[in-house]
């Protein structure tokens, strides 16, 4: 607090530190600003506040206030819970909260006024959060280093110039304390969707950044032009992570270990096909049947939507204890209640054999349902391609007909029918997560169940259970 009373003065109303002298940075989406002053009658403020993520579904798209937003940062939890963290750029504060609630000390810079505001209700029960209004260059240099410093891009101003991106990395090197770990994602120009003619958030014009008359001293965003820029800064373990499908909302990380496995023995093109992509994002070819190509060529860390490194200031062996080596990838599913909430492992072992551990983020808040339940339990990795991929395949093709929906889609019926009742139509409600991405074929093309994680303690009509996995399989 005293270091912060040197440069800043305290805003008991807004309950943030402000530069009394700056000239003040408004919102300019005041329609949104409102929706999000919503949270100040909320209170239940945490990460996976049932409320706030009802009130993200309601007013859809609020990104702004989203769990997924934090899962960027959970690979380090272990690194942070005793850390003090410089979060550069928090807007609403979904990912300040989450420091909030595992750090030790947070200082969340925001030069928004509005967004800082609503970062400052957001992180209120927290007192070991401070919001600073304040932009990262004219942060004092001479403030007491951290031991975490988090970038994680969320304006174009950063990709206006090179120049700006080498001296905000420099500035938060000579920020880091020895050995201090940082972490920046951003949204890769050259990322796939956007080759495919999906429009870029803030030029809204596809291809606009891809074709764009740069001037001389700009780089665009690449994973070529970051790790060289921490590099040129002296990082030492550098390290990428692939968000999936983006730094913004990832509900899926591909970790290092991950990106170097060989393929042979763990597909990470499919990784890239469990999100479903907004409706808005149209691309001019389907992305899903082109990431498997792309990972056969080696170019995933090029041409992945969003790139996320982490480099440590100067001791490499401090780096060795902020993750589990042995994890090919995580996966967190879609925002659901808190007491759902859970997270996924793709690990693997000495020999080589890979597996599936399962958790539940708060398994304090298991509760006991009537009709429905809700488990987790680890399970081998199986590799294969799912019904999903096969259904993709066939629907890709120019001129596909009924006949081959229906055949791809045989195997699984066929497996259904056997737990149908003789003389009814009613199937086990233990089937009912059974759905295409949720059905593994392997090398024989036989039938691996993963992921069952729901069942229905009553039985289900087959019709019904058709019905709902299909559709939202297709994305009817």
């Amino acid at each position: 607090m005293e270091t912060l009373q040197q440069f800043y003065s305290f805003n008991i109303k807004k309950n943030f530190w402000e530069n009394t002298q700056a000239k003040k940075k408004y919102s300019n989406k005041h329609h949104l600003i409102k929706k999000l002053k919503k949270i100040q009658k909320i209170k239940d403020l945490s990460v996976h506040s049932d409320t706030i993520k009802e009130l993200c579904e309601e007013e859809n798209p609020l990104y702004n206030l989203s769990s997924l937003r934090s899962n960027i940062l959970r690979p380090f939890q272990k690194k942070l819970q005793q850390a003090s963290v410089l979060e550069v750029g928090c807007e609403c504060g979904p990912i300040s909260r989450y420091l909030g609630e595992t750090a030790k000390k947070v200082i969340s810079i925001e030069e928004n006024y509005d967004c800082a505001e609503i970062a400052a209700i957001r992180c209120k029960d927290l007192p070991n959060v401070s919001i600073v209004v304040d932009s990262i260059q004219s942060f004092p240099e001479t403030f007491e280093p951290f031991d975490v410093i988090t970038l994680i891009e969320k304006t174009p101003d950063l990709q206006s110039s090179q120049i700006n991106i080498s001296k905000t990395i420099s500035k938060l090197k000579a920020l880091l304390k020895p050995g201090g770990l940082f972490i920046c994602a951003f949204e890769n120009t050259f990322g796939l969707k956007y080759l495919a003619g999906v429009a870029n958030k803030y030029s809204k014009t596809p291809w606009k950044n891809i074709i764009k008359n740069f001037e001389e001293n700009f780089l665009p965003i690449s994973r070529h032009n970051i790790y060289s820029e921490l590099q040129k800064n002296n990082f030492s373990s550098i390290n990428q992570f692939i968000p999936i499908p983006n730094y913004a909302l990832p509900s899926i990380l591909l970790y290092p270990l991950g990106i170097q496995t060989d393929r042979s023995i763990f597909k990470k093109a499919s990784l890239f096909d469990l999100r479903k992509p907004p409706y808005d994002e149209l691309s001019f070819f389907n992305l899903g049947e082109a990431w498997e190509n792309i990972e056969k060529a080696g170019m995933l860390t090029e041409l992945a939507d969003s790139i996320c490194f982490t480099a440590v200031s100067e001791s490499a062996k401090e780096v060795e204890s902020v993750w589990d080596k042995n994890i090919l990838a995580s996966n967190y599913g879609y925002p659901l209640s808190k007491e759902f909430s859970k997270e996924m492992f793709i690990k693997i072992s000495t020999d080589n054999t890979i597996y599936v551990e399962r958790t539940y983020l708060y398994p304090k808040e298991q509760k006991s349902a009537s009709n429905i339940t809700h488990s987790l339990e680890n399970e081998p990795y199986f590799y294969g391609t799912s019904l999903f991929e096969k259904i993709r395949k066939v629907l890709v093709k120019p001129g596909w007909t009924e006949e081959e929906i229906t055949e791809t889609l045989k195997p699984w019926y066929t497996y259904l029918l056997k737990y149908k009742e003789k003389d009814s139509n009613l199937i086990s409600g233990s089937l009912i997560d059974l759905n295409p991405f949720n059905t593994i074929f392997d090398e024989k093309n036989n039938l691996n169940p993963i992921d069952q994680e729901w069942s229905l303690k009553e039985k289900i009509s087959l019709e019904a259970l058709l019905l709902r996995n299909l559709t939202s399989t297709l994305h009817l």
